[in-house]
């Protein structure tokens, strides 16, 4: 239970639930089942939790589309390789507005800051 909150924490609230799931699954009928399936509940119907998992979403698109990135080779210099991805680094940048617009306050928000950050888009 200690390590499905604080993968909610860390922003990961899609591991968080499904930690949730196999507890009441795995330990059906017992205490501890029990109040993983009342938190996998509570937290199901918790506006904050929900928005957390909307931001999930959209930091995977983020994801996916970063996985379009030419590799940067070591002989190349930082101008040469935005040229080569000038179009995925452009979408990209538009996708950080959008995400910036709807779930910049969350937990997942600040991995796509640094996730962002860390392709130098932002």
């Amino acid at each position: 239970m200690k390590r499905a909150a604080s993968r909610v924490e860390s922003g990961c609230p899609d591991e968080a639930q499904e930690l949730w799931k196999a507890l009441a699954r795995d330990f059906a009928g017992d205490a501890i089942g029990e109040k993983a399936a009342a938190a996998e509940k509570e937290n199901a119907a918790d506006p904050a939790f929900r928005r957390e998992l909307e931001a999930l979403k959209a930091f995977r698109t983020i994801e996916k589309c970063a996985e379009r990135l030419k590799p940067r080779r070591s002989d190349q210099a930082e101008e040469n390789w935005r040229k080569r991805n000038l179009e995925v680094l452009q979408q990209l940048t538009a996708l950080q507005r959008s995400f910036e617009k709807s779930h910049a306050e969350t937990k997942v928000g600040a991995r796509a800051r640094e996730f962002l950050k860390g392709l130098g888009v932002g």
